[in-house]
């Protein structure tokens, strides 16, 4: 098995990792990456606590779990009245973050990077008081050394062993998150990097669980592990001098094609949060360049689900077994194309609440084809998202076909300052007052100013 026990015998890269994540400070951020960091947190806690409703029964269980566990009142469970330790914390904000599909999306990665690492670094930061500049720069290295530990281990071997990226690469962002506002010494980074390797896991088992709490779990773990792993680190606990590295490396074990150099690639130039992709609808990434190419032709011809055909989907190969008859309702092609046709956005209700027997969807699902494309695979290799091509028939004889190279919300298609804004205020007041949501916000975009992220965090509860 190539790569299984191969690679660099010694800790030359975990080493860089440690030395950077130890040296980086807020000071050597380039501003658009300090203004995008702010940008993803405020979506993430968006995100959270719309997710945070007991209506969701994942969350509903995982709160309850937390709650049960008891601890020091060090980090708030959002949407609850309690706190309880930062381990904690951030198993049940972690868990619940990716849970209703509106969390960000890395598309050269695939990995979904903001729902593991921001509800880990908002549980330290608010335990141990820190300024909001040190929030930002845990975010920041988080996103980095969590992407690049993907890369390294390559998504496509990962997913084809049946490794979750997300939740296997989460615990080495997390750990750097946490380790980061928990200042280790660079040797005790290299440590905590060693003890979210001994604990990495997640399984693409989820996939056939059409409930989707198996999926949040496994962020909401990669979470909790990198607080303990930092938090071990932190206390002299030792971990695996060269996790990525050599015999036994965690790259080689969780890929059939690594790739050792990836992992400090253009550290300090290249800051992977700026590539990150924010999400506009409540489903799959797979299907988000797919809906906003579908979105345009009903909008443009005032199309009703009565007036579609057939809908045929066309993406990159490796993206169409994902969103074909998926037996989760968030990644089935089949499932979401027709409800976009209805209602023309897709929101965290169509996920949860079964539509399947409302007579339009029923009508237009048997109708919706996905084609994996070899020419499109060939445009942007290795992007996890996107292009895709939708052919919509219509009733009466003529065919539409649009295109879209990228999805909305990724780099090259960002959504404004005020979608981002409108975003986070509809989902955020589902659970909080307006006033409150407005607070939250202006204590994001002033996060270089915050004395104390114990005040951003009280705000979360309820």
């Amino acid at each position: 098995m190539k790569g299984k026990r191969e690679g660099d015998a010694g800790p030359a890269h975990t080493e860089a990792l440690a030395a950077y994540i130890k040296g980086l400070s807020y000071e050597q951020l380039p501003e658009d990456v300090v203004q995008q960091a702010k940008l993803v947190i405020l979506d993430t806690i968006g995100v959270l606590l719309a997710a945070s409703s007991p209506r969701y029964q994942a969350s509903a269980i995982v709160q309850q779990l937390v709650k049960g566990f008891g601890g020091s009142a060090e980090a708030t469970v959002a949407g609850t009245p309690f706190k309880t330790s930062a381990v904690h914390a951030a198993l049940a904000n972690g868990s619940m973050a990716d849970n209703i599909e509106l969390d960000d999306s890395h598309p050269l990665s695939g990995a979904h990077v903001a729902a593991v690492v921001i509800p880990t670094a908002l549980a330290v930061a608010e335990k141990t008081g820190a300024h909001g500049k040190a929030l930002l720069t845990s975010v920041v290295l988080g996103y980095d050394i969590d992407v690049r530990v993907v890369l390294a281990m390559n998504p496509a071997s990962m997913y084809e062993r049946g490794f979750h990226p997300s939740a296997v690469a989460g615990a080495f962002g997390a750990t750097t998150a946490a380790g980061k506002l928990l200042d280790l010494t660079q040797d005790q980074l290299r440590n905590a990097l060693g003890l979210a390797g001994s604990q990495a896991s997640g399984l693409m088992a989820w996939e056939n669980d059409p409930t989707q709490m198996p999926k949040s779990l496994q962020m909401g773990i990669a979470a909790r592990n990198g607080v303990t792993a930092a938090t071990l680190a932190s206390m002299g606990f030792s971990g695996p001098p060269a996790i990525f590295e050599g015999r036994y490396g965690a790259v080689g074990a969780f890929s059939d094609e690594p790739d050792l150099q990836a992992l400090s690639a253009e550290l300090g130039t290249r800051f992977e949060i700026t590539f990150t992709g924010l999400k506009k609808y409540a489903c799959c990434r797979f299907l988000h360049a797919a809906l906003d190419a579908f979105l345009q032709i009903v909008s443009e011809w005032d199309l009703s689900p009565d007036d579609i055909e057939q809908i045929v989907v066309r993406v990159p190969v490796a993206g169409a077994p994902i969103i074909d008859n998926n037996e989760l309702l968030s990644h089935s092609a089949q499932y979401i194309m027709p409800l976009a046709a209805r209602d023309r956005s897709i929101v965290p209700e169509h996920i949860f609440e079964d539509h399947r027997a409302d007579p339009e969807v029923a009508r237009l699902a048997p109708r919706v084809s996905v084609v994996g494309d070899q020419e499109l695979s060939k445009v942007f290799p290795g992007r996890f998202s996107e292009p895709a091509v939708v052919e919509v028939d219509v009733v009466g004889g003529h065919s539409v076909s649009v295109r879209s190279d990228f999805a909305s919300g990724d780099p090259e298609k960002p959504l404004t300052r005020e979608e981002v804004d409108s975003k986070f205020e509809r989902l955020a007041t589902t659970i909080v007052p307006a006033g409150r949501a407005q607070e939250i916000m202006e204590l994001v975009y002033g996060l270089d100013q915050l004395v104390d992220v114990r005040k951003l965090g009280g705000l979360l509860g309820v």
